[in-house]
């Protein structure tokens, strides 16, 4: 049997940037599991959450799979990564990575509510 280290994101993702969860595998006797051939990682990583959050396994240093995810909306997801024959999770997920939002307003999204300070809504230009 297989043991794998699931290691989640250090940091919040931010929203539009990607942020990895490594995955390290090794055989019972602590061989590390390397991708197969053409890259068929015998894993597979779904996200849910408040919008969409692409996954993607790509092969990390000494042999580790990363999982490099990607969600454009703030918010906490959950990524599941589970064996892609059997189906079985991986100890430690799924793991939760929160987004947070890029930190610079989008211009179209925003809007401005006037107030004045005597509670009227007539202002004068230059008062």
């Amino acid at each position: 049997a297989s043991r794998c280290v699931v290691t989640p994101a250090q940091d919040n993702a931010v929203a539009g940037r990607a942020t990895t969860i490594g995955v390290s595998c090794a055989d019972a006797h602590g061989n590390v599991l390397l991708a197969g051939g053409g890259g068929d990682f015998n894993l597979r990583a779904v996200a849910s959450g408040p919008g969409p959050m692409s996954t993607r396994l790509v092969q990390g240093a000494g042999g580790a799979v990363q999982v490099e995810c990607l969600a454009t909306k703030a918010g906490l997801y959950s990524v599941a990564i589970t064996c892609a024959r059997s189906g079985a999770p991986l100890p430690g997920t799924p793991v939760q990575v929160e987004v947070d939002s890029e930190g610079v307003p989008d211009a179209a999204a925003c809007t401005a509510t006037l107030l004045s300070p005597a509670g009227n809504a007539n202002f004068v230009a230059g008062k």
